[in-house]
């Protein structure tokens, strides 16, 4: 893969590569794709060549894991969207934002953007997209269940009686004219932008809870790259790009995301030549480091450069039913906790690519 397509917005803005990517890896490396031509979309036809495991969901009302989250955000575009580079929040799918003096009320002023379909992006598909993740007696929760993610928009105004029943609408959230929307909270937050940068927080046309099965399996978004076919579950998702998306363009043709259920079989793959991009397996890392090279920054690939080892907040844990003898003694599980050599497990099992 070359080195210019993680600069480029598509692949680096919207951390597809460098951020949401993968975030229970510990490996992740790239190589010049055989089938699929150069990555960057210098040759016709470019079609990236990735691996993931079936996700949970790729519609953002249940958008959840890193599986699902890295094809969601190429076909969503939230309110805003964290700059690494820069440090801090900046509009995305918004012109600007601006709050009061005490952080309770938030103004976005929404880009002229289409969806996938045709339809126009207003503050009226994000009022849209935030209510069928709260509103329990919305269409998609009816057909699928409540929604797991809805909690990101907890202090919003109006968000207990909506998830109850007792509310129809999210009363925190309204929308003055096409291109505002207000958000109104129940406590003080000035982080709420950040909040918004959550890819489950999206916009939504109207089919999304008119034809709500079908847009379940091929979500239709404001991102720069659109369903290709529908999700085919546990085989592959292929997106291609967007013409019409409002931002920069995608540098690639397409993205075939390869469903495989084990990262070892997807290694092989990668090996092989059928994939462009591919977690690495433990037992693989000191091999592919040598094969490879490594990142220098961990996060950018370059020539000689391939492999990604960049730190990153994820958290691993050990769950055992507290209810069930022995381990409903907490001296016990106390126990079990400080015998466990971390360190030792973070230097062999994981080669030294843990903390």
């Amino acid at each position: 893969m070359a080195d210019s397509m993680f600069h480029q917005p598509v692949m680096g803005r919207r951390a597809f590569v460098g951020g949401t990517l993968a975030a229970s890896s510990m490996a992740f490396l790239a190589a010049c794709g055989k089938k699929g031509g150069d990555a960057s979309g210098s040759d016709s036809g470019s079609t990236l060549n990735f691996y993931i495991n079936n996700p949970v969901c790729i519609d953002p009302y249940n958008v959840q894991e890193d599986q699902g989250t890295q094809v969601e955000y190429q076909l969503f575009d939230a309110l805003t969207s964290y700059d690494a580079e820069k440090g801090e929040i900046v509009p995305l799918a918004c012109e600007s934002f601006e709050a009061n003096d005490d952080a309770t009320e938030f103004t976005f002023k929404i880009k002229k953007a289409k969806f996938h379909n045709g339809d126009d992006v207003t503050s009226k598909s994000f009022k849209l997209g935030w209510e069928r993740l709260v509103n329990t007696k919305s269409a998609i929760a009816t057909e699928y269940g409540p929604s797991e993610v809805s909690y990101h928009l907890s202090m919003v105004e109006g968000y207990d009686d909506l998830l109850a029943g007792n509310a129809t609408e999210l009363s925190g959230v309204t929308c003055p004219d096409d291109e505002t929307l207000v958000v109104k909270l129940s406590s003080a937050y000035a982080d709420f932008p950040f909040v918004a940068s959550h890819p489950a927080l999206a916009p939504v046309p109207e089919c999304a809870e008119s034809d709500v099965k079908s847009f379940y399996l091929a979500p239709v978004g404001n991102g720069p790259f659109m369903m290709d076919g529908k999700w085919e579950d546990g085989q592959e998702i292929n997106l291609k790009k967007f013409d019409d998306y409002y931002g920069d363009k995608a540098k690639i043709d397409g993205i075939h995301f390869q469903v495989i259920k084990d990262m070892e079989t997807a290694y092989k793959e990668f090996q092989a030549g059928n994939l462009d991009v591919c977690d690495v397996p433990v037992a693989q890392i000191d091999a592919a480091k040598k094969d490879r090279g490594v990142s220098k920054d961990g996060y950018t690939m370059g020539d000689g450069e391939r492999m990604l080892l960049g730190a990153e907040p994820s958290t691993y844990y050990l769950t055992c039913n507290t209810t069930a003898e022995p381990f409903n003694n907490a001296d016990l599980r106390r126990g079990i906790s400080l015998a466990i050599n971390r360190e030792a497990i973070c230097k062999t099992i994981y080669k030294g690519t843990r903390t």
